[in-house]
């Protein structure tokens, strides 16, 4: 996140005992104190110089969960390990196609980019075929796959 330009996130402790340090922060953005409410992240935008939110999220603190979130409540690409942006691209449109024609349009452009891209954009065009010939449970049972071989992989 931090090779992100005009983005910044930020951790603000709120205290519970003590000198409650940060506790005029909390109040101010209206967090819950509650330590089963925290974390919580709040995504904010200076459009129009203003600071203005976006968006809170208060779920798993993963890296993954976190970026995922940023990314799409802020419109930012933030490439996860593994991810090709244009493909990336190629996989939003595809899910995003109305008809089968529009989906293997998108399937096309993307065998084409998987070809110069080399095997690890092999595997979006899997994903896409499997979507296009069996619906979500393909899509499923190829995404358990590709993961135990990557898991493999790592092992």
């Amino acid at each position: 996140i931090s090779e992100v330009d005009n983005l910044f996130m930020g951790e603000v402790r709120v205290k519970d005992h003590g000198d409650k340090v940060n506790e005029d922060m909390a109040d101010r953005f209206n967090v819950d104190k509650d330590k089963k409410a925290l974390p919580e992240t709040i995504l904010f935008t200076t459009a129009d110089g203003t600071l203005t939110e976006v968006a809170r999220y208060g779920g798993d603190y993963s890296v993954d969960n976190l970026r995922l979130f940023i990314a799409s409540k802020s419109g930012v690409y933030l490439k996860l390990e593994g991810c090709i942006k244009e493909m990336d691209t190629l996989a939003d449109k595809f899910s995003r196609a109305t008809s089968k024609e529009d989906r293997e349009k998108v399937l096309f452009a993307a065998e084409s980019w998987a070809k110069e891209k080399g095997e690890d954009a092999l595997v979006y065009v899997k994903i896409m075929k499997a979507a296009l010939e069996t619906g979500k449970e393909g899509v499923e049972k190829e995404k358990a796959r590709i993961e135990k071989v990557m898991d493999n992989k790592a092992s």
